[in-house]
């Protein structure tokens, strides 16, 4: 027959004392098959000491014992059905983290071989660095020409337009027309050097990044 010692809140000893008097008076009348002995506390604060687990306490909080008294295993009580939603959530989020490190580690690394294949010191990437910047300068540049050209021109042709307007027989209709082409060549000259120097942009951040890692894995290396 299953043994179970209950401590009531109300006139007991003080809490280890009473805890240890009771516990050897379990263990002393225990049957001799009963390996483990159980400790638990109920909704009113009384402490239970059992030989067997009662089957509705088995999602509490319990230490369990051996026959000779000692403490063998602290088992916390089971999750609520939130505390296991919020468990399972914080888990998913530990897996998803974890993921992300692995994808950027191998990124990283990708990115390293690529330098490393690339590039032989930091000399010759500032080398790639400056020749991508002086092209991009060299078209920019020749863009401003054709801006100057095309200026040139609508100032030419802006004054046709006007002797146009001042004959009396005079069209300045067809001149207007070319002035409207010859100003949106102008517009989209400009918004072609504004991306440009949005790509120089680029390039320079790019190979900065490129120069202090290169110098990282060099540092390594050495190291």
């Amino acid at each position: 027959m299953p043994l179970t010692v209950r401590c009531t809140r109300r006139g007991r000893k003080p809490a280890r004392t009473a805890s240890l008097v009771v516990l050897g008076a379990v263990v002393l009348w225990s049957p001799l098959g009963a390996e483990e002995l159980y400790r638990w506390t109920d909704e009113d604060g009384n402490v239970h000491y059992s030989d067997t687990l009662p089957a509705e306490r088995a999602p509490d909080a319990r230490d369990i014992y051996d026959r000779a008294g000692r403490h063998l295993e602290k088992v916390d009580a089971a999750l609520s059905e939130e505390e296991r939603a919020l468990e399972r959530e914080r888990r998913r989020q530990e897996r998803e983290a974890e993921a992300l490190r692995r994808e950027e580690a191998r990124e990283q690394a990708k990115y390293d071989r690529m330098l490393r294949r690339t590039y032989t010191s930091v000399e010759a990437v500032q080398e790639a660095r400056d020749e991508r910047l002086e092209n991009l300068e060299a078209t920019i540049e020749l863009s401003r020409s054709r801006i100057a050209r095309y200026r040139e021109e609508l100032e030419r042709l802006e004054s046709d337009a006007a002797r146009q307007e001042r004959m009396a027989n005079g069209n300045p209709g067809p001149v207007y027309e070319r002035i409207d082409q010859i100003e949106g060549r102008i517009q989209r000259q400009q918004e072609f050097i504004e991306r440009h120097r949005a790509d120089m942009e680029d390039i320079r951040e790019t190979f900065g990044d490129h120069i202090e890692r290169f110098r990282e894995l060099q540092a390594r290396d050495d190291g």
